[in-house]
C-alpha cells in the first residue's frame, strides 16, 4: 500500500512536470509577425518579368511616371562605386512600376532594384561596368541612354573623401575625419564640373565603402587621376599641423606618374591655405589604396584633427573651400602637365 502511494504521488509529479514544460514550449515557439521588406526586384539578367520589358533594344531605358512634375523633380545620384545610378522619385504610389513597367534596352544593366524610404521611390540600377549615362526629361518620361566612359568624357578624374558611414576615421569629440573630407570632396567636385572634367566620386554621403571598391572604380574606369583625401592625428604631439602627401613609389606609371601628382598636390594645397608643409613621401607599404591603384594617385592628408586650430579650420566653410581650390588647382595643373 505504501508503495502504491509513492507510486501515485511520482506519476502526479511527472503529469505536473510534463504540463509545465510543454506550456513553457508553447510559449516559446509562438510565432512573430515578421515586416515584409519593402523591396522590389525588377528582373534582368535575361530573363524579363512585367516589371521590365525589353520592347526596342535600339530604346534607351525608359521610366514613364505619373506626371510631368514627378519627372521634373527627380533626382539623379552616381554611385559609381557601386557601379549604379539611382533615381529618386517624390510622390509616387507603393507598386506603381508594377502597373507601369520600364522598357528599353537591357545591354549593360545588371539588375534594377525598387526601395520604398521615407516616402521615396528609389530605383538603383546596377551595370555590368562604370559606364556614362545620357539622361533626358520629356514630358512624363526619363530615358536613360548608358554608352562606355570614355567614348563620352576625355578626362576623368576619381575623387576619394576617405571612410564613411561605420567607419569614422580619426576623431576628436565630435568632429569626424569622414565628414571633414566629404564637405572638401563635395566642394571639389562642384569646381570641377565646371570644366570639361568628369568626376566620379567614391561616396557622395555618408555610406560605408570598401577600399577595395574605391581602387577597383579608379582602375575600372581608367581614370587619369586618383585623389584620396584624408585627416591626420598625433596622439602624442598635439602640435603636430600641416599638409603631407603620399604616393606609391613601387608601381611605375610613364610620363605622367604618382610622384608627380603628390607633389602638385602638396604644392597647390599648401599655397591655397597658406599653410605648412609637412612633405611628399612615399606611403606606407601596406597601404590597400596605393598598392592597389594603377592610376596615378595621390594621397593628401588635409590637417590635424588632434590640432586645436587646424581641428577648427577645418570645420570652417571659407577653410574648405581653401582646401578644395587647392585641390582644383592641382588637378587642373596636373592635367597641363600631361599635355607638356
Amino acid at each position: 500500500m505504501v508503495w502504491y502511494s509513492i507510486f501515485l504521488g511520482v506519476l502526479a509529479m511527472a503529469l505536473m512536470l510534463y504540463y509545465n514544460l510543454n506550456k513553457e514550449i508553447e510559449m516559446k515557439v509562438e510565432p512573430q509577425k515578421v515586416e515584409e521588406p519593402q523591396v522590389e526586384h525588377i528582373g534582368i539578367d535575361g530573363v524579363y518579368d512585367d516589371l521590365y520589358e525589353s520592347k526596342n533594344l535600339q530604346k534607351p531605358l525608359t521610366i514613364t511616371l505619373p506626371s510631368a512634375e514627378v519627372a521634373q523633380q527627380a533626382v539623379l545620384l552616381e554611385k559609381y562605386s557601386e557601379f549604379c545610378v539611382q533615381l529618386i522619385f517624390e510622390d509616387i504610389p507603393k507598386g506603381y512600376f508594377y502597373d507601369t513597367p520600364l522598357t528599353g534596352d537591357v545591354d549593360g544593366i545588371k539588375d534594377i532594384v525598387c526601395q520604398y524610404q521615407d516616402g521615396k521611390t528609389i530605383l538603383s540600377i546596377y551595370l555590368n561596368d562604370v559606364l556614362a549615362h545620357i539622361q533626358k526629361v520629356k514630358d512624363r518620361e526619363i530615358t536613360l541612354q548608358f554608352k562606355p566612359l570614355r567614348q563620352v568624357y576625355d578626362k576623368v578624374v576619381v575623387i576619394d573623401p576617405g571612410h564613411g558611414g561605420e567607419d569614422a576615421g580619426v576623431m576628436y569629440g565630435d568632429v569626424y575625419e569622414k565628414d571633414i573630407t566629404l564637405s572638401v570632396a563635395l566642394k571639389l567636385k562642384e569646381m570641377l564640373e565646371k570644366t570639361d572634367i568628369k568626376v566620379l566620386c567614391t561616396r557622395l554621403e555618408d555610406e560605408t565603402i570598401s577600399n577595395q571598391m574605391r581602387t577597383n572604380l579608379a582602375n575600372a574606369v581608367n581614370a587619369d587621376l586618383f585623389l584620396n583625401m584624408h585627416c591626420g592625428f598625433d596622439e602624442k604631439n598635439e602640435s603636430s599641423h600641416g599638409i603631407a602627401t603620399y604616393y606609391n613609389d613601387t608601381f611605375f606609371i610613364p610620363d605622367f606618374g604618382n610622384a608627380d601628382f603628390a607633389y602638385i598636390v602638396e604644392e597647390h594645397v599648401v599655397r591655397s591655405i597658406s599653410g605648412s608643409s609637412l612633405g611628399v613621401a612615399a606611403g606606407e607599404v601596406d597601404n590597400e589604396l596605393l598598392k592597389h591603384s594603377m592610376v596615378p594617385t595621390a594621397w593628401v592628408e588635409m590637417g590635424y584633427v588632434s590640432n586645436e586650430n587646424e581641428r577648427g579650420l577645418l570645420q570652417q566653410e571659407e577653410y574648405v573651400n581653401k582646401l578644395a581650390y587647392g585641390l582644383y588647382s592641382a588637378i587642373v595643373r596636373s592635367y597641363e602637365q600631361m599635355m607638356e
